[in-house]
């Protein structure tokens, strides 16, 4: 019977080999031959853009802003601690698929009672000591324990990877705030540059009035367009505390001031966009990646649920000593061993395989549904993020432009007041318009930086070159 026994073995193995999940095939997901607008930004197949993406734009103390909250952020801390519980639950489903050995030690007393005694032989008193290892292990006919630790994995990968989508999402976050940052401060010494100007302005109407020259109109707008220039200052110092404490939480620390490198006027990316296929972005997107992940992860699950309608075939074995005496205990005359293999088939469980394998199946729908929104989304992100760039750039040259020439009108209003050739009206409307106009300039200059940005993160955070 022993021979027999270990001669089957090797062929209830090899039948380890059957895998109840599906095939996996990647879902598919229409995509468009290439980017609608790559052609309008210049884009080169050659292109490349470096990981640390963010260093094209020179700034020296952004760099340092990102590597602080790369270290620091909180949210990055949650998403290490979820990778090491994901990486665990792997350990801990690996597990089961491996022989299962214990040890155990046991010393046993007892004492007959004194009715048994006269009729058993012997002492009332008894003693047993044991010492064994035991083995156990389940023979993955079905595959079940192997889709079980596929899935793990598959759900460890998903958390590295969701790890990266919010490293991007981090970088990308630090730098727009930053740079919404710049645009403030440059906002706030527009401001104050005008209201130097419009002092100027009410000083000399004042000289005007008082010399029966201008009238008291005159005198009373211009102050009025003063302290309307002077309120916002204070408003915009408020905007930047805040923005400055917003940064900071993004940095990992308490609110307080954010160092500034380069001005906003200063800063631009080279940004050329590489004009490949847009299923290369599969490769660069983390969070499409995640996704993918998951969808695998849902597959095996649906292979360990109906491997559970399918018999458990364990082996278990124990050695070992037992003797009533210590000193006894390891000789050959005390020596014990077992080997055993049990089947255990479902018969009736209420429904519960059965709706196992239902929810696992559901879950795989929803997780292709979820895959391809995923990839659908990042299609969207850069097609936005290329119409955005190109159309911002337009924007902000014709905007300058026009700055330039309200500046110019500005100064050539205010020369004609001087003489007499218009009114002070003309004066004000034209310090408002040139006013706005620059202030226009900066959030346009902003509005490019970010959606810069918001294109690194919707193609990966860099790429390598297509060749």
């Amino acid at each position: 019977m022993r021979k027999t026994s270990f001669a089957i073995l090797p062929l209830l193995l090899s039948l380890t080999a059957c895998n109840m999940a599906p095939v996996y095939l990647r879902p598919d997901v229409e995509a468009p031959p290439q980017w609608g607008q790559a052609e309008h930004t210049g884009a080169r197949s050659e292109a490349a853009v470096p990981s640390e993406w963010w260093k094209l734009f020179g700034d020296d103390a952004l760099n340092q802003l990102i590597d602080s909250a790369l270290a620091e952020n909180k949210d990055m801390k949650v998403a290490y601690a979820r990778i090491e519980q994901a990486r665990a639950q792997l350990g801990i489903t690996d597990a089961q698929r491996y022989p299962q050995v214990t040890g155990g030690l046991s010393d046993q007393h007892t004492m007959r009672s004194a009715e048994a005694a006269p009729r058993l032989p012997g002492d009332r008193h008894g003693e047993d000591i044991k010492a064994t290892i035991g083995v156990s292990y389940e023979l993955d006919l079905w595959g079940r324990l192997r889709n079980a630790s596929d899935a793990a994995r598959e759900k460890l990968l998903s958390s590295e990877y969701s790890q990266q989508a919010l490293r991007i999402s981090l970088e990308s976050q630090v730098a727009t705030a930053y740079f919404k940052l710049l645009a403030l401060d440059r906002q706030l010494e527009i401001a104050r540059i005008n209201l130097a100007t419009q002092e100027q302005t009410q000083h000399m109407t004042q000289r005007r009035f008082e010399g029966g020259v201008a009238s008291g109109y005159d005198y009373a707008q211009a102050r009025a367009q003063t302290q309307q220039t002077r309120t916002t200052i204070p408003d915009l110092e408020r905007q930047i505390t805040l923005q400055e404490n917003a940064l900071s939480i993004l940095l990992g620390r308490n609110p307080g001031p954010v160092p500034r490198g380069r001005g906003i006027d200063t800063l631009t990316a080279d940004l050329d966009i590489p004009a490949g296929l847009p299923s290369q972005l599969l490769e660069r997107r983390p969070d499409v990646l995640a996704a993918e992940a998951q969808l695998r992860a849902a597959n095996a699950n649906i292979g360990a649920a109906r491997a559970a309608f399918f018999p458990k075939i364990s082996l278990t074995g124990a050695t070992g000593y037992e003797s009533s005496d210590l000193h006894k205990l390891g000789d050959p005359g005390s020596a014990l061993w077992s080997l055993a293999a049990g089947l255990a088939q479902p018969i009736f469980m209420g429904g519960q395989l059965k709706n196992q394998l239902r929810q696992a199946e559901a879950s795989e729908r929803e997780m292709v549904a979820n895959y391809q929104k995923t990839v659908q989304t990042a299609f969207r992100e850069t097609e936005d993020g290329l119409v955005n760039l190109r159309k911002t750039r337009e924007q902000v040259d014709g905007k300058r432009q026009r700055a330039t020439a309200l500046g110019e009108a500005q100064h050539i209003s205010f020369l004609r007041y001087q003489e007499g050739l218009t009114s002070f009206m003309d004066v004000l409307d034209a310090e408002r318009n040139q006013l706005q106009a620059e202030l226009d300039v900066v959030n346009l200059q902003n509005q490019q930086l970010a959606y810069t940005v918001s294109l690194f993160a919707a193609l990966g955070g860099g790429w390598e070159a297509v060749q």
